[in-house]
């Protein structure tokens, strides 16, 4: 079925949105696709699909998107956005940067920055965004569609501009447990005096109070950090030093950022049920577990703090 650029806009208009609102409900009349329903704790997903045209919509309550956190209940269900659109050779409309279904790995390579996603190593092909808040994936297979010697682009992924995320601080949890996220707090207050949170978000007055040390770590985290440190607050030459060491995936135990909370304060707070003995939110404890994370930085730079090498299936 010949598609225009109508469907293409409404596409791009709906990611992001919630699933009740009119570019949503827009788009899924328009390609004859069932309403996407509100979830709940015990699904937290939803698609629908127009197999005719080639599209699926998909969304979810929890995208980590700065707009998005933290996710948000009406009565028992919650709120539901669409974060991902599938779009395959059905479809017929306007594809973007000169795009065709069938078109070969050297010839992608040519027009976009390639990327590997996925433990199954399937390529996918960065094109710029046609929006603010949404990214273009292409990716090739060697379905049926193509030969295997031959792998060509077969899909486009429409989605959601998300994050990497490192801390979520809760205000719901901390009701209960006011010093559960302050070894978080540390390590980001760690990560703005050595130079790590990005200087556009972080600028110089903002991260003065960390200096003169007028400010706590926890309020820090709370305040200028809006309770987050995702992917985007990281800059980009010390992302893959947060991110193993912080994540701690495939790092010996010894190494990683859970071991240095028990080196330095014994157990985490999110662990300790006594509040007396809970790790307290004052620049002593920052102390004593700075000069781990300062050691922790000097391994990777050294090469020396890398996550070990997976055995081949």
């Amino acid at each position: 079925m010949p598609m225009d650029d109508r469907i293409w806009n409404l596409m791009v208009a709906a990611i992001g949105q919630r699933i009740d609102s009119a570019p949503a409900l827009a788009l899924i009349e328009a390609i004859g696709a069932k309403p996407l329903r509100a979830v709940t704790p015990r699904n937290l997903n939803d698609h629908s699909s127009s197999k005719q045209l080639g599209i699926t919509v998909s969304s979810k309550p929890t995208p980590k998107h700065r707009p998005y956190w933290p996710e948000r209940k009406e009565k028992r269900a919650y709120i539901n956005y669409i974060t991902q659109i599938m779009i395959g050779p059905a479809y017929s409309g306007p594809l973007p940067g000169g795009l065709r279904w069938g078109l070969s790995k050297p010839e992608l390579d040519a027009i976009a920055r390639f990327e590997l996603r996925g433990s199954d190593g399937i390529p996918y092909w960065n094109f710029e965004a046609p929006a603010p808040q949404v990214t273009l994936a292409a990716t090739t297979s060697s379905y049926a569609l193509f030969p295997a010697d031959q792998p060509a682009f077969d899909r486009i992924w429409m989605q959601l501009d998300e994050e990497s995320d490192f801390v979520s601080a809760y205000a719901e949890y901390e009701q209960t447990k006011p010093l559960v996220y302050v070894e978080d707090a540390f390590f980001t207050v760690w990560c703005g005096l050595n130079g790590l949170l990005d200087e556009q978000r972080f600028d110089a007055q903002v991260l003065q109070p960390l200096r003169d040390r007028s400010t706590t770590p926890l309020a820090f985290l709370h305040g200028p950090c809006g309770r987050l440190l995702w992917s985007a607050d990281i800059r980009p030459q010390h992302l893959a030093f947060v991110a193993l060491y912080y994540n701690g995936i495939g790092l010996p135990d010894e190494q990683r950022w859970v071991s240095d909370i028990n080196k330095a304060f014994m157990i985490s707070n999110h662990f300790q049920d006594d509040p007396e003995r809970m790790t307290q939110d004052d620049w002593a404890n920052y102390d004593a577990i700075a000069p781990l994370i300062d050691e922790r930085l000097a391994q990777w730079q050294r090469g020396e703090l890398k996550a070990k090498a997976r055995t081949p299936r």
